[in-house]
């Protein structure tokens, strides 16, 4: 009987020092955690509240970059999906230029209207709007 206390106490010995080993895994994994991130906050707390100016500048120098780097990327992939699509050069610069040149339209539409509303008179500003908004749904969407 006494084997059997002792393998039944190796057993829960055992199952203390894997649960005392797996906290103090998660403990040191917190703490590496917890050190990295320390040592990249505090200097960038250190710059932001110290030097504003500059911190504020490479703060939207970064966020620029990455805009403009998603933005090259979705470009280069839309130009090679049109590519495979049968597209030529010239019909993939000609796109961008029809977008931008129905946006311009509504825009103008847009500003039209305005100032019908102010000027002219109500009613003839919501005429107006009624048909800015006919233009516009076929300026984008009958063409489909």
């Amino acid at each position: 009987m006494s084997t059997g206390i002792i393998r039944i106490s190796s057993r829960i010995t055992r199952g203390y020092i894997s649960f005392f080993k797996a906290v103090l895994r998660v403990l040191f994994f917190a703490l590496a955690v917890a050190s990295l991130s320390a040592l990249i906050t505090l200097p960038l707390w250190y710059w932001a509240t110290n030097g504003r100016t500059s911190f504020t500048v490479a703060v939207l120098l970064v966020c620029a970059m990455g805009c403009l780097a998603l933005l090259g990327k979705h470009i280069g992939n839309s130009i090679n999906d049109l590519r495979n699509k049968g597209y030529s050069t010239a019909s993939i610069l000609i796109l961008p230029l029809k977008r931008i040149g129905k946006v311009l339209a509504a825009l103008i539409l847009i500003y039209f209207t305005l100032i019908v509303f102010g000027t002219v008179s109500i009613l003839a500003g919501i005429a107006c709007a009624l048909l800015t908004i006919g233009l516009i749904g076929v300026l984008f969407f009958a063409q489909h």
